[in-house]
């Protein structure tokens, strides 16, 4: 009986033996490439998604500008408005910054300066709207200061300790005084100077910028410096926040609109970049 059990399992070890065998002896070729179909799936979805798309309401900058006039044609008063598409690495901060435009914008800044003494009374004297020290940190701890029009913010260093409790409050606000952007400092009356007349570059959350550059009664011509100016800024900043995308240009799509006026991609913008003093004519 025992010997009955050895040779059968001595049979079942020779035939898979003998499988194993002809498995290996198999000829595949080297060059025949298994592809599954969800790898052959996603290869296609990266290729569509690399693949550059022109959006259909593309038009060169001199015909959008005056298809954008022909709409708004009883409303020169309409602000231009530029939309720019940036490509990030993923996790890389959104851009932020400030320019001076060939044409600014008549837009008036309001300062929040955090100062005591000689420097409270500096930045009253520069324009500063609102000007305190503990007393207005508190206020604005409490809730009972009301920031209004208020978009700029200024801390002298010996006060800026203080300043940090209420970042809770100020930075949701894009309020925060910080050394590295200049504006805690004990030159408040240069640096409100600086940056009266400022045009204030900032990405959202999906990274795009959203500015106004100008009025529709401008000269084209005044619109395309503007326009330049603004561009080059971006792909500097861009290009400090990404490092795998630093010898590329960091803007995707470059839109323009008015007010009410329609928006419409800019297809030849890197164009207008290079060639910014040709002249265009409509």
């Amino acid at each position: 009986m025992v010997f009955h059990h050895a040779r059968t399992n001595f049979l079942r070890f020779h035939q898979s033996f003998k499988s194993i065998i002809q498995i290996n002896s198999l000829y595949f070729p080297e060059n025949v490439k298994v592809v599954l179909p969800q790898i052959r799936e996603y290869a296609r979805r990266r290729r569509r998604h690399a693949a550059k798309v022109i959006p259909d309401n593309s038009l060169p900058f001199t015909d959008a500008v005056s298809l954008i006039k022909a709409v708004e044609v009883g409303k020169p008063n309409s602000t231009w408005e530029l939309h720019v598409e940036l490509k990030f690495e993923k996790g890389a901060p959104p851009i932020r910054g400030s320019i001076f435009l060939p044409r600014p914008m008549s837009k008036t800044n309001k300062f929040l300066v955090f100062a005591k003494g000689a420097k409270a009374q500096e930045a009253l004297e520069a324009g500063a709207h609102t000007v305190g020290g503990d007393e207005l940190i508190s206020e604005i701890a409490n809730g009972t200061f009301k920031f209004e029009d208020i978009n700029k913010c200024l801390a002298t260093p010996d006060i800026f300790p203080e300043v940090t409790k209420i970042a809770r409050i100020l930075g949701p606000k894009h309020l925060m005084p910080m050394a590295k952007r200049g504006t805690v400092t004990n030159d408040i009356a240069s640096v409100i100077k600086d940056l009266t007349g400022k045009q204030e570059i900032k990405s959202d959350k999906s990274g795009v910028v959203h500015l106004g550059i100008g009025k529709l009664f401008w000269p084209i011509t005044d619109l395309k410096d503007n326009i330049k100016t603004i561009l080059q800024e971006i792909n500097k900043l861009g290009k400090s926040h990404s490092t795998k995308l630093s010898n590329k240009d960091i803007i995707t799509n470059v839109a323009l609109s008015s007010t009410r006026g329609p928006g419409i991609y800019i297809l030849d913008y890197k164009i207008l970049i290079e060639k910014a003093n040709e002249k265009l004519i409509l």
